[in-house]
Parts: C-alpha cells; structure tokens; sequence
C-alpha cells in the first residue's frame, strides 16, 4: 500500500512539472511571435512610401492644372483646425534656407511639429483635405518636424 501513495506522488510532481515546461514553452513562443510581428511592423515598406510619393506627385499635377484653387488663407485655417485636433502644432515659416514648392501655384510654407504619429495622422488628414506639397521631414526620438508648402490662391 505504501509504495502506491508514493507512486501517485511521484506521479503528480511529475504531472505538475510538465504542466509547468508546457506552460513556460508556450510563453517563450508566444513572446517570439509578438516580438516577430513589432519588428516587422517597425520597419519601413519602401514600395509602399515609393507608390504614396508617386501618387501625391500625380495629384499635385493634376492639381497644378486645375484652376479651381481655394485661397490660401482658407487652407491654411483647415490646416490648423486639422493640426489642432491630431494633437500637433502648425507654423508658418519663411523661405529663406528651406526646400519648397516650385510649381505654378501659389505657396505658404509651414511646418507641422509633434510627436512621430501626430504629425503623420496631421498629414495624412490635410492631403485629403487641402492642396499640400510636403517637402520634408525630420524624425528624432519619437518626435517628428514636416515641412510642407500649402498651395492656394492669394486673392
């Protein structure tokens, strides 16, 4: 009788100390596939990027012969109401020392300051929204600067 206790005892630890391998086994591959899918959603899609800078030039040609132009103080009041509610901030620059718009519209340039995310939705929301030209963009810990030219008509 008493080796059949302490084979069902031997048998429990035994069970307990497969449960806990099989436990820890599932952890490590569930940290290894979350780890997998934020590496490949951090790097960069370049044919992507490619393909959205391709179509934002074919939308500013198209717009370049448009003479439907709104005036640029309009666009630039939907350029900080978008800039307001995403979070960022907008500023207008001069022209001195920075890459801008030289096509046949009229141009404002500004900026759009904040963090990575916030500047990136600001922008995405005004392109559907207004005429912008972006020109370019600095990325630093989190934090982004993009400068664009806001085009429009002056009257």
């Amino acid at each position: 009788m008493r080796n059949k206790g302490l084979s069902n005892a031997i048998g429990s630890q035994y069970v307990i100390f497969m449960g806990i391998i099989c436990l820890l086994a599932t952890l490590a591959s569930g940290a290894l596939v979350i780890k997998r899918d934020l590496d490949r959603r951090s790097s960069l899609n370049f044919t992507l990027l490619e393909r959205d800078i391709s179509d934002a030039s074919q939308a500013i040609n198209r717009l370049n012969t448009s003479t439907k132009l709104s005036k640029l103080f309009d666009n630039w009041s939907v350029a900080k109401e978008v800039a307001r509610q995403s979070g960022s901030t907008l500023v207008m620059m001069n022209e001195t020392g920075f890459k801008k718009y030289t096509g046949s519209a009229q141009s404002w340039l500004g900026a759009i300051r904040g963090s990575t995310q916030q500047v990136l939705t600001t922008a995405w929301i005004m392109q559907k929204k207004i005429p912008v030209y972006y020109n370019s963009i600095v990325v630093d810990n989190g934090n982004a600067v993009l400068s664009f030219s806001l085009l429009g008509k002056r009257i």
